[in-house]
């Protein structure tokens, strides 16, 4: 088979020679081999999250690009070898990755600890729109393993927090895992080729803005510098002259250093400044508490997907072949060879047309010609071959149900998101959220931890608490499946007396923190109260 899929021996055209996009049916290669191929090549050159790699220290850059390299491509549903070789992509990866990030974060965010701290933490959240960039990164900390959170600091002293995506920058840490060191990629533009260069410039060029924080002298440092790279880096590193050398300022396009003037927000590059902080100012938020096989490493973490590579490709395999015998399978009629339409126009473009999509004669794809001795059996009819879509149904779900195992949910949430059409029985609900409710349990423990250790830091910087670890981030409750069984469970357990009405209210609303829950509780002991009162009240009277 030809290496270039656009050549005409690869080409299904038509009579006029017009290309025809649908599957091949030559044996030179599998059926979907052509669509596959083309998607594969467009979005290989619009996805590259693999491009700061280059930057990776010696110690990681194997973990980088055999572990989360693949982990990327199976986020994205394009995994080299497999989604080019005539293999459907279902981007079942990008669908678990987000499912998980929706339950983790979907009911949102409050702050539990003093008034004063929380009011301003809610304040300072929405101002700096920092959930929302909390939600935007997490699919990628569930498809990479891990991420990093951050406190940013402009030249006049104002704070802000950030989240870099887990192939988009490199951090060292201690055996505790404190961040000591870390550069990352803030920004990638490119110049602007119209102004900037002479249009027969034949090399067209990508700058990345990179942040460098490490310790000098117990002191913890920031550094803005800018590297070079290709506009389209679809090479597995970068192509620059100047290697892993800072490029000055002075020597950058216009446009680029008007977008470096707005990032930086008044530093300068190449220039080392101290934090106002007692540390780092950064935390790595990982997905699992650990990284297989990577224990001296506590700056990594498992990707959700990183045990069903198999099942996600058992998957696509299974749809695929699906599709192929649905379309190899199609209904067709038996005719009488004395009924069958003769070839028409030109013999030689008939012939070739024929040839070219693999059957015989022009009507033949769509009617058979049979010969019968007996007259009056002279009919047409249709013949449907019995198509195998049961089984290869049931093939899917079982995969699915491995994917729920490999990636630590339910069966029935990941039914849920993965196919359309599932009712969910109370017995089905319960175990959902005893399998599903400790694995998002365990991920909004993990982000939250990280969380308060930068709240801490900016509750201190702005002199809202002296030490910062008044007040705590908690995730508000995100309905798993069906919130009236929840309310009723709830109801049972303080009714046989599992829990007080304080407790219940405080399951009820894991969004509020204890004193609104405290306030809640009086107010409904006070009204209840009060019904009971006016309910003896009336007793009396008819008593009278």
């Amino acid at each position: 088979m030809a290496d270039n899929f656009f050549t005409d021996d690869n080409k299904n055209v038509d009579e006029f020679g017009n290309e025809i996009l649908v599957p091949s049916e030559t044996s030179e290669g599998p059926m979907f081999a052509p669509y596959c191929k083309a998607d594969f090549l467009n979005n290989s050159k619009i996805i590259n999250d693999t491009m700061f790699f280059v930057f990776a220290p010696p110690a990681y850059l194997t973990y980088y690009w055999t572990i989360v390299r693949r982990n990327i491509e199976w986020f994205n549903g394009y995994v080299a070898g497999i989604h080019n070789q005539g293999v459907l992509s279902s981007k079942t990866g990008a669908r678990i990755c987000k499912m998980s990030a929706n339950l983790t974060l979907g009911g949102g965010l409050s702050f539990q600890g003093t008034e004063e701290a929380e009011a301003f933490l809610s304040d300072f959240y929405k101002r700096k729109k920092i959930y929302p960039k909390l939600k935007r990164v997490a699919p990628l900390l569930n498809a990479v393993g891990f991420m990093l959170s951050k406190v940013d600091i402009n030249a006049k002293g104002e704070l802000d927090v950030s989240f870099i995506p887990g192939n988009r920058y490199f951090a060292q840490c201690d055996a505790d895992g404190n961040v000591i060191s870390f550069y990352a990629c803030i920004v990638f533009t490119t110049a602007d080729t119209r102004k900037d260069f002479d249009a027969n410039q034949a090399e067209r060029r990508g700058y990345s803005l990179v942040e460098e924080r490490f310790y000098i002298h117990d002191k913890p440092c920031v550094k803005y510098r800018v590297y070079e790279g290709p506009v389209i880096a679809t090479a597995p590193t970068y192509s620059s002259d100047n290697g892993q050398r800072g490029i000055a300022f002075a020597s950058l396009p216009k446009n680029v250093q008007n977008i470096i003037k707005t990032k930086l927000a008044g530093y300068q590059l190449d220039t080392v400044y101290e934090l106002p902080f007692d540390n780092i100012g950064a935390r790595v938020t990982r997905n699992t508490f650990s990284a297989t096989g990577m224990d001296d490493y506590a700056c990594f973490a498992d990707s959700t997907l990183a045990d069903c590579h198999t099942q996600l490709y058992e998957l696509d395999l299974t749809k695929t072949q699906k599709n192929e015998h649905k379309y190899l399978n199609q209904d067709f009629m038996v005719l009488p060879e004395q009924m069958m339409m003769e070839l028409t126009g030109d013999r030689a473009k008939a012939e070739r047309l024929e040839s070219l999509n693999g059957y015989k004669g022009i009507n033949r794809r769509i009617a058979k010609g049979a010969r019968y001795s007996d007259p009056t059996k002279e009919t047409p009819f249709v013949y449907s071959p019995p198509l195998k879509i049961a089984d290869y149904n049931a093939d899917i779900m079982q995969i699915h149900n491995e994917i729920a195992a490999q990636t630590e949910f339910s069966p029935v949430t990941i039914a849920g998101y993965l196919r359309n059409g599932v009712e969910k029985t109370a017995t089905e609900i319960t175990a959902d959220e005893n399998a599903t409710r400790l694995t998002i349990r365990t991920k909004r423990e993990l982000i939250s931890e990280d969380l308060n250790y930068l709240n801490a830091i900016i509750l201190k910087h702005y002199s809202v608490s002296s030490d910062g670890t008044e007040c705590n981030a908690v995730f508000k409750e995100g309905s798993l499946s069906n919130p009236k069984l929840e309310t009723e469970l709830i109801i049972r357990k303080q009714e046989t007396g599992l829990i007080t009405h304080q407790m219940a209210v405080e399951e009820a609303n894991p969004q509020l923190s204890k004193r609104e829950c405290e306030k809640i509780t009086m107010d409904t002991d006070a009204e209840m109260a009060k019904r009971q009162a006016s309910l003896f009240d009336g007793l009396d009277m008819l008593a009278r």
